[in-house]
């Protein structure tokens, strides 16, 4: 904004030029500082938008049902093998360990777990050969995710049983061989959850032994939270035993698990 006054003053002094010369600079100060205004109001707008998409995002997030509950929830390493325990005594160790904690008060439900919901690690195995199937040709076989997982597991992580039973005690290498499966393998490779329960199936050769399919639990996350609906089964701790195991403790409140 050129002042008027000093240029018609210098216009009837014959300062014409200078007017002009002030005013130019008048006019490159007002469009660096115009600059820099748009140059504000962008970035504000971009982080606008960025935070609008944030907080979408995390409302979604919190939406999820991602097919377990971390409430009350206490979790810890155990590896019995450090102190040289073999299968045998660490299957012993992991049963009255169970029996234990699940007894002390204000526990709802104890178990095991190989992996965590969501966690960094996972399992496969496969091929999946239903029974009556023969081996499958090299690359063509199914694999899927899996976890080892002790007795009332779901109970523990409060993930619904459709359809079934939970692992008990007594599923050990001395009784039939089970696993549970979740409702997109039995949909995946059954037809519908009814069709898949009481099913058999084995994985690794043609030659492994058949699993009897005893529950059928609701989808899950299980790597991640957008991952599409996957094929994932439970195998029991007890009848393949690992020595590295994830203890669970669910407590009836807060105020138990930090006692």
């Amino acid at each position: 904004r050129p002042d008027l006054v000093e240029l018609i003053k210098g216009a009837v002094s014959g300062g014409a030029t200078a007017g002009q010369a002030h005013g130019k600079r008048q006019w490159r100060r007002w469009n660096l500082r115009s600059a820099l205004v748009i140059m504000q109001v962008a970035i504000s707008v971009v982080v606008l938008i960025c935070a609008g998409l944030f907080v979408r995002r995390l409302h979604n997030v919190l939406k999820l049902d991602p097919g377990f509950s971390t409430e009350n929830l206490v979790t810890m390493k155990l590896d019995p093998s450090l102190l040289a325990y073999k299968e045998a005594a660490g299957t012993r160790f992991y049963a009255e360990t169970l029996r234990r904690v699940a007894a002390l008060p204000g526990v709802r439900a104890a178990s095991l777990a190989a992996f965590l919901p969501l966690g960094d690690s996972n399992d496969e195995v496969g091929p999946v050969l239903k029974e009556g199937e023969g081996a499958p040709l090299p690359n063509q076989g199914i694999n899927v995710s899996s976890n080892r997982v002790g007795p009332d597991y779901f109970a523990t992580v409060k993930t619904p049983l459709v359809m079934g039973r939970e692992f008990t005690e007594r599923d050990t290498k001395d009784a039939p061989l089970v696993v549970i499966v979740n409702q997109e393998f039995a949909r995946r490779f059954y037809g519908s959850e009814e069709n898949a329960l009481g099913k058999r199936f084995r994985f690794w050769s043609d030659q492994a032994p058949l699993r009897e399919i005893v529950g059928i639990a609701k989808n899950g996350l299980y790597l991640d939270l957008y991952e599409a609906p996957r094929p994932y089964i439970y195998l029991p701790e007890f009848q393949l035993y690992q020595s590295s195991m994830m203890l669970l403790l669910s407590a009836h409140s807060a105020s138990v698990c930090w006692s």
